[in-house]
């Protein structure tokens, strides 16, 4: 990976799991499951399963989860 920032690629590694930190937020709350997604934000899985032509709502779910 050609990096031209001081640092290089272990910042950038550095950088990827603080935003994964970030975006995964509190800890003690747990996280949601994908019957949880799937069977609450119903309207949202199928709204992503229309758009991205998917056919398995467990994948609808996980591709909401990592948005």
């Amino acid at each position: 990976m050609y990096v031209a920032v001081k640092g290089g690629e272990a910042a950038i590694a550095n950088a990827h799991r603080l935003l994964a930190d970030r975006r995964r937020g509190d800890r003690s709350v747990p996280a949601l499951r994908l019957d949880q997604i799937v069977e609450q934000l119903a309207l949202g899985v199928d709204r992503v399963m229309s758009e991205g032509s998917l056919y398995d709502r467990e994948l609808a779910a996980l591709a909401i989860v990592q948005a």
